[in-house]
């Protein structure tokens, strides 16, 4: 497991903030607040009827939800968009493992740049290999669990720009995983270098206003 202590300094003396090393969250969870593997949309899934109709409106029947927090935000869950209560508009609980590279509403201090977001994520692909390869008998860790549960299923990435893709591709080269790309829309002013990726992407589309006859 990484050392928390390497995140920052102590913090206290000479009027400078406390520096937050751990997660304040309860329980065997992720050290990292940003680390909110074990989130699982569908337990808090709560149908909207005014977001769904204007869903509806614009021709989509399903769509993923999930919570947009964090660098691993959990799992996200695929329901449609009908009138009818959760029971019947959820068709898959556990759809796709959402990542970013922004912490979200974490508190804590690290990571505090992109490269420290970097170093998390590949940190937590090591550390989740430690824990099925032998670490489950040294601790439990529901984080973790979670986190290699979630490796079966599509891994979605969500990216700021267009460097963030290619930067989220390296990531993904190292430890064997196929991301999809959730885009910005400016992925094409480094075509090639995205074709080169042979991943899909989710990009934004806003249709023009129809010409005045």
């Amino acid at each position: 497991m990484p050392d928390p202590m390497a995140a920052g300094g102590r913090g206290g003396g000479g009027g400078r903030p406390m520096t937050q090393l751990l997660s304040s969250k309860q329980g065997a969870y992720a050290w990292n607040e940003a680390l909110k593997s074990e989130f699982q949309a569908h337990e808090v899934f709560n149908f909207n009827e005014k977001e769904a109709e204007i869903l509806r409106g614009i021709g989509f029947g399903a769509v993923m939800s999930h919570r947009m927090d964090g660098m691993s935000r959990g799992s996200g869950v695929v329901v449609t968009t009908a009138a009818n209560r959760e029971h019947n508009t959820i068709l898959k609980p556990t759809a796709a493992h959402v990542l970013s590279f922004s912490k979200g509403s974490s508190t804590q201090n690290y990571p505090s740049s992109l490269m420290g977001g970097i170093a998390l994520l590949r940190q937590t692909y090591l550390d989740g290999q430690w824990y099925a390869a032998s670490g489950a008998k040294e601790e439990r860790n529901f984080s973790l669990e979670a986190w290699n549960n979630l490796q079966s299923v599509p891994q979605i990435f969500e990216v700021g720009d267009k460097l963030e893709a290619l930067r989220a591709a390296k990531i993904a080269a190292e430890f064997g995983k196929k991301y999809i790309i959730k885009g910005r829309g400016d992925e094409y002013q480094r075509i090639d270098a995205m074709k080169g990726l042979n991943t899909s992407f989710i990009l934004p589309l806003n249709f023009p206003e129809a010409y005045e006859t």
